[in-house]
């Protein structure tokens, strides 16, 4: 039995340059992302909780799952 899908993962850091909505569908549609991480070096809550909703958001439009 043949499976088709691909093994390698493509991860992102999601940081001050790529966390707007628009930038961050582009990335997924034509990137082929299947996993966002979040840069915490400079982080704190509020923006973690709304970046993970916004990522949660853009996902959810464009109808395809990325980990974070």
């Amino acid at each position: 039995m043949r499976f088709n899908y691909r093994h390698t993962k493509i991860i992102f850091t999601i940081g001050p340059a790529t966390e707007k909505e628009d930038v961050l569908r582009e990335m997924i549609l034509t990137g082929g992302v299947d996993i966002c991480r979040l840069n915490m070096a400079h982080a704190d809550h509020e923006w973690t909780e709304k970046t993970i909703k916004r990522i949660r958001k853009v996902c959810k439009s464009i109808k395809r799952h990325v980990a974070i």
